[in-house]
């Protein structure tokens, strides 16, 4: 079927139905794209907070001053259950959990969980849980997790309950909190020494209204600092129970305002806590056997637990001869890239989208050891040498891959 149309004195035109379908489809990606730009002015102009209602930028002065200046030297993590009678830790929580270990040397390491005490004791815990419990350092911390802000809006989801409890053991506390796919990489120390009361970094944008939005999978504060404690005033607070307001949007918009306060937040470049996004391309990078398996001398820098950041390579000697290597293999085919993570204080590995990658990439990739001592992935590259050093210490056993 067509449709006949003539336009007053002008020629006959034929609508056909394969016109309409391809006018309707123009028609409508250009709706989308209008629709998605509107969505970023919105949310980058409008969706902003009512800040008079907060605290004025002087309420430093009514915060007790520090005992010290540095942030201390405590890393936590925040593991909730919909079972508080199973409490199982994988793999990847031991990288993250091993590499704070080896490369920060905390006072201590705390897991703050619902689990049961009876749970963390449980003859049934499986192999990687206890190797994680067994770590020097780390010590389970039940709390109970909270079902209400204290402005009474409920809490349903489990990621905005470890929003709250994230917060309250960062201002109790104080130290470093990292969520279970942050690995970090080198010592943090250079940035809790820095005499700041609180650390923070973007993500790594990929899109505009994520340019230059904050991210709370990886923060630093002192106990009670000036930014820890009027965010988590403002989180109870501002919370509506959508996803991003108050821990992407409020979040950025307080620090940049506190930043005005004289060294109370220090706000880092993305690459230094999260050097990859979480969209399905950067998951390729991240993840992806782009590499090939490196020779002996390309393996990672090695572990020394007499050096202060842990790694006896990436000096600035070796700079020049960094680059004259990796300019000879710039124009190399069917080599992927390999990220320099020399600035990257904690890699955030994002595994929101691992799923994503696995329907595009078949057969389903499997981060388990095997996969990391490949060492064909950028993700695999940056935490070997972690790997490395738990195998010889005898901590992890050595799988044999194939060639």
């Amino acid at each position: 079927m067509a449709w006949n149309y003539t336009p007053l004195g002008g020629s006959r035109f034929r609508f056909s139905r394969y016109n309409l379908v391809l006018a309707t489809a123009i028609i409508s990606t250009i709706a989308a794209i209008v629709l998605f730009l509107l969505r970023d002015g919105h949310r980058r102009t409008v969706d902003r907070f009512p800040f008079s209602t907060l605290p004025p930028s002087t309420c430093d002065a009514a915060i007790s001053p520090p005992a010290s200046s540095e942030i201390p030297n405590l890393v936590h993590y925040v593991w909730l259950t919909r079972d508080p009678s199973l409490f199982t830790l994988d793999f990847r929580a031991f990288l993250t959990v091993y590499s704070a270990h080896l490369f920060l040397r905390p006072t201590a390491i705390y897991i703050h969980t619902d689990a049961s005490p009876s749970a963390l004791v449980s003859p049934q815990l499986d192999l990687w849980t206890r190797r994680i419990l067994a770590i020097p350092g780390v010590k389970p911390n039940y709390i109970s997790a909270p079902s209400h802000t204290t402005a009474g809006v409920p809490l349903d989801r489990i990621e905005h309950k470890s929003d709250i409890i994230r917060l309250q053991a960062l201002r109790d506390f104080g130290g470093l909190y990292l969520d279970f796919d942050a690995i970090p990489l080198r010592d943090v120390a250079p940035l809790r020494t820095a005499g700041f009361g609180a650390v923070l970094g973007p993500v790594t944008a990929v899109s505009v209204w994520q340019s230059g939005m904050l991210n709370n999978g990886v923060m630093l504060s002192r106990p009670h600092s000036a930014f820890i404690e009027i965010y988590y005033e403002a989180y109870q607070r501002f919370f509506t129970g959508e996803w991003d307001r108050a821990s992407v949007v409020l979040l950025t918009d307080l620090a940049m305002r506190v930043a005005a306060v004289p060294r109370a937040v220090l706000l880092v470049e993305a690459r230094a806590f999260a050097p990859f996004s979480w969209e399905v391309f950067d998951m390729n990078r991240l993840y992806g056997f782009l590499l090939g398996r490196p020779d002996d001398r390309d393996g990672g820098a090695r572990v020394s637990a007499e050096m202060p950041g842990g790694l006896e390579e990436g000096t600035c000697g070796d700079a020049m001869a960094w680059l004259r290597e990796r300019e000879k293999g710039m124009g190399a085919k069917g080599k992927g890239e390999e990220v320099d993570l020399s600035n990257t204080y904690v890699m955030h590995a994002f595994d929101a989208n691992l799923g994503a990658f696995y329907g595009l990439f078949s057969p389903r990739l499997d981060i388990d050891l095997a996969y990391v001592m490949r060492r064909e992935s950028n993700f695999a590259r940056a935490v070997w040498p972690a790997v490395r050093h738990a195998i010889e210490a005898g901590l992890l056993p050595e799988v044999k891959v194939g060639g």
